[in-house]
């Protein structure tokens, strides 16, 4: 009976031994949450870094970073998704598009979450230029991510050769001079640049004019602080020393130009700074980078993308997600991404890192895209902005391919009419 008692005892425990690998795996098991970004290169080479650094962190969620395009293609992409129910919980959203993704009901307020975790998240550290278009009306959708502003970049080398100084860039008339001088009428262009909203916008606000007026209600690129603005593009395309690529919108012609050091200006995204610094050493010419000029005052129209949280998810994997966010937000993270690409600092923390500081140290450039900051504020937000832009760009092809017949006024003009038709 003992012998019997014993043998029970052992298959028991047996029994509990194979039952514990089971038990140790259920434990091992990590919330899986999808996030989707846009854009490759650094960016995406930043985007990999935050999340490998996320999941290395702790051991309860794990993050699949996937790359889905350029920022239209990823919202395209992920409008489908939520078609499909079958949507990231965490994606990101480049400004137009905030307010389209919350009328069709794919983003999550994150507001309460704020508030609930306010001593965590510390919202007063963000910088205020970057946060205006993280909101929809009052309401926080998201939080500043990837986060730029257009800045001015320069081959010193060519403009060492005139008699315009860096100083002298800081004005239009500045600009204008510079563009005009290193500009030989043969192999060297003073810009080569594509047409670009984005220098619009900030160049329309300059002259103290608008996208559109205050209650959203009418498209105002027309006016006379717009026709100032495309008038000082104009007049040196004119000119020939400021070269416009064929096709409108070539962007990666303004890049090859300004690389190949047959350039000499180019606007772009201070996310793009560790692309020009590469391509200028490559070159074997100086870098330089400056903010963009003023007119009536100096003003720069805020860029780059939202982080954001999909609507409909399970607590358990909102919560996680939401983890996700707070730490992708952070000083150190935020550090992170800009030493890869050249965004923007999010947060006021971000720049007292003794890494941030050693960066500035090594890398005056960049500097200033953060002292541009103190200028920058949200860009036009509107659920129509993405087509009005493509009106504009449209118009302005137009324009610019028949510039003996159709003045800057009536291709404005044609612009907002065409673009307030879709806010009727």
């Amino acid at each position: 009976m003992k012998f019997f008692s014993k043998l029970l005892l052992s298959i028991a425990s047996l029994s509990l031994v194979s039952l514990a690998p089971v038990q140790v795996f259920a434990q091992e098991d990590k919330i899986e949450i999808e996030f989707w970004f846009a854009n490759g290169g650094k960016v995406e080479e930043a985007n990999q870094a935050i999340v490998e650094n996320f999941n290395n962190s702790q051991d309860e969620i794990h993050v699949t970073a996937t790359f889905q395009g350029n920022y239209d293609e990823q919202f395209t992409k992920t409008q489908q998704a939520f078609a499909a129910n079958d949507q990231p919980e965490i994606f990101v959203i480049d400004t137009p598009y905030l307010e389209v993704a919350n009328e069709n009901g794919m983003l999550e307020p994150i507001q309460p979450l704020i508030e609930r975790d306010s001593e965590e998240v510390n919202f007063e550290d963000f910088i205020e230029g970057v946060l205006g278009n993280s909101y929809v009306e009052d309401e926080l959708m998201g939080l500043p991510y990837f986060k730029s502003t257009p800045i001015l970049y320069v081959n010193k080398t060519l403009l060492d050769k005139t008699d315009f100084t860096l100083e002298d860039l800081g004005s239009w008339e500045g600009l204008s001079g510079a563009i005009r001088a290193i500009d030989n009428g043969d192999d060297i262009n003073g810009i080569t640049m594509h047409l670009y909203d984005w220098i619009f916008q900030s160049f329309l606000e300059q002259g103290n004019g608008t996208v559109m007026n205050e209650d959203r209600t009418e498209y105002t690129v027309n006016s006379q602080a717009g026709v100032e603005a495309m008038d000082f593009m104009r007049e040196l395309v004119e000119e020939e020393v400021w070269k416009i690529p064929a096709g409108g919108e070539t962007g990666s012609s303004t890049f090859s130009d300004f690389s190949a050091g047959v350039s000499g200006f180019a606007f772009s995204s201070t996310a793009d700074l560790t692309n020009y610094l590469e391509a200028a050493k490559e070159g074997g010419f100086e870098l330089s980078a400056v903010m963009l000029p003023e007119k009536e005052k100096r003003s720069v129209d805020g860029g780059g993308c939202q982080i954001v949280l999909a609507s409909g998810l399970d607590e358990e994997h909102k919560e996680a997600a939401w983890k996700f966010i707070k730490f992708a937000t952070s000083a150190e993270q935020n550090f992170v991404n800009l030493e890869i690409t050249g965004y923007l600092p999010i947060r006021h923390s971000t720049v007292e890192l003794d890494e941030y500081k050693q960066l500035i140290e090594d890398q005056p450039l960049y500097k200033v895209a953060y002292e541009q900051l103190e200028f920058a504020g949200p860009a036009p937000q509107h659920p129509t902005i993405q087509e009005a832009h493509t009106i504009w760009l449209e118009e302005m092809e137009r324009m610019f391919n028949d510039l003996e017949n159709i003045s800057t006024q009536d291709a404005l003009d044609r612009t907002v009419e065409r673009a307030n038709l879709l806010l009727n």
